[in-house]
């Protein structure tokens, strides 16, 4: 019994004696914190990290550099940091050499303890730029380095060589000046003096050796051009020929009934019936063959006896309906053609926006499938129809707005997202309109806080322009959101890795 009292004693100062040497050792020897740093100018961005400096320890400068013109990491160059001490004695480190692209790694070790002015310079073949540190402490031991306070959840994670990899920017919440706006949808419809359907007046055949050079759908035409030309049917049952002899018939017996009216050598009733006969045939003739060669669409050709069908407006051929070839009926389409230079608008406001649209200030259009934006001022616009009946349905009421489109970017029939501006300017803190996402209905972006670290923050939204929306609530100015790459950073924010999981 004796010998087993003694075994457990000696287990018991064993395990004393371990616990206590762990415990030293752990106060001893604790892992130096990283320091982490980040500045903006209007050229670069500098991220670096390193761990606390120790004296005689050597000290890796981790050091990231990116152009903001693209977002995209420096190739080369070199790299100067500069250590200046309190008696004004300076330590330079130098090196051009690049462990990766837009990386650099410079090591120093210190051989004096102290306080040092600490600054970083970056030359390149097209840019130069100088980064003020600040302060750089180097420590005797472990022992004296303070102990940091624990500053809760480090944010989201996003590596630089992630965003150089990507399309990715971030930019500084501004303060604008941004109308008040209402967001809806719109149809884009032609404008009605630039929109026709060309029908044929007559019978007739789209002959294949008289048209081998007409026009195609998508092809330019301008107002008075030969289109297309038709030719008589066989039967001949609807034939121009008739019509035009048979006013030119008319016409002539008409001439000659009136002179003899004038000489009172023709009775009065037979007049009257002349030019009863040649009034129907004329107005039948014109309404084919007008008189005035300037304003003649159809052109009768007597000595070929065709008809030539010439464009009424300046535009684009939309589609043609008829194929080579083909006989064609009096009232059949035969052609579209369109000049898309303006468009029409028509927007379904719902009643509580309806009587905010005092004044139209201007709108903006997103094109579906593209990044592009079209901004119009309220001269540019002319509104052109503001309804007075309400759907019973969708209770909504129709406006009517006339927008320029000498680009040919709105097509006609498009749907596309519009936002109406209805107030004068007023200054807001602003960021581009591609920085905000739907989070669960809540309005969110991402603040870049550091070079690899982001923060998802709720805002309320006011109105928008041009691109831009205004940040009632959430940010403060000089803040950076991502306009670029936001989705990828929304992304790594669902991810479970924690802090940052690359070494160089």
């Amino acid at each position: 019994m004796k010998y087993i009292i003694i075994f457990l004693l000696n287990i018991m100062l064993i395990l004393h004696t371990s616990c206590n040497k762990q415990q030293t050792s752990s106060h001893e020897d604790h892992e130096a914190p990283a320091i982490s740093v980040t500045q903006w100018t209007d050229k670069m961005e500098f991220f670096m990290e390193y761990e606390i400096a120790i004296k005689d320890n050597p000290i890796k400068f981790i050091v990231h550099l990116t152009t903001l013109n693209d977002f995209k990491p420096v190739l080369e160059g070199e790299l100067t940091l500069l250590f200046t001490d309190a008696t004004g004695k300076s330590i330079e480190v130098q090196t051009n050499k690049i462990l990766r692209h837009g990386i650099f790694t410079p090591v120093k070790s210190f051989e004096n303890t102290g306080n040092y002015k600490f600054k970083l310079h970056y030359k390149g073949v097209s840019i130069e730029e100088t980064f003020d540190v600040g302060e750089f402490v180097v420590y005797h031991d472990n022992s004296e380095i303070p102990r940091a306070e624990d500053e809760g959840e480090d944010g989201i994670s996003y590596l630089k060589e992630q965003q150089w990899k990507t399309e990715f920017r971030s930019e500084p919440a501004k303060k604008m000046a941004i109308h008040a706006s209402i967001m809806t949808m719109g149809e884009v419809l032609p404008r009605q003096q630039s929109y026709v359907e060309l029908v044929s007046p007559v019978d007739g055949i789209l002959d294949l050796a008289l048209n081998r050079s007409m026009v195609n759908p998508g092809s330019g035409i301008k107002k008075g051009a030969k289109i297309m030309i038709l030719k008589p049917p066989v039967d001949a049952a609807n034939s121009w020929m008739e019509w035009f002899l048979a006013f030119e018939r008319i016409k002539k017996e008409y001439l000659r009934a009136e002179n003899l009216h004038q000489k009172n050598s023709i009775s009065l009733d037979k007049f009257e019936k002349i030019k009863y006969d040649y009034l129907i045939q004329k107005a039948k003739y014109s309404a084919i063959f007008s008189e005035n060669e300037s304003e003649k669409n159809i052109h009768f050709n007597l000595q070929e006896n065709t008809l030539e069908v010439k464009s009424p407006i300046t535009g684009i051929i939309s589609d043609i309906d008829v194929p080579l070839g083909q006989k064609v009926s009096a009232g059949q389409r035969l052609m579209t053609i369109i000049n898309p230079d303006r468009i029409w608008l028509k927007l379904n406001l719902f009643e509580k926006d309806f009587y905010r649209i005092d004044a139209l200030q201007g709108v903006s259009l997103i094109i579906p499938g593209t990044d592009s934006l079209l901004a119009f001022d309220s001269s540019e616009l002319k509104l052109l129809n503001k309804g007075s009946i309400i759907d019973p349905i969708t209770r909504t009421i129709p406006l009517l707005v006339e927008l320029p489109n000498s680009a040919g970017i709105l097509k006609i029939g498009q749907t596309i997202q519009v936002d109406l501006y209805t107030s004068a300017h007023e200054e807001h803190l602003c960021v581009p309109r591609e920085s905000i996402f739907d989070d669960d209905g809540k309005s969110v972006l991402f603040v870049h806080t550091e070079g690899e670290s982001f923060e998802k923050r709720d805002v309320v939204t006011g109105g928008h322009n041009n691109g831009w929306i205004a940040i009632l609530k959430g940010i403060k100015a000089g803040e950076r959101v991502v306009t670029k790459g936001g989705y990828q950073v929304k992304l790594a924010s669902t991810s479970a890795a924690i802090g940052h999981p690359h070494t160089h």
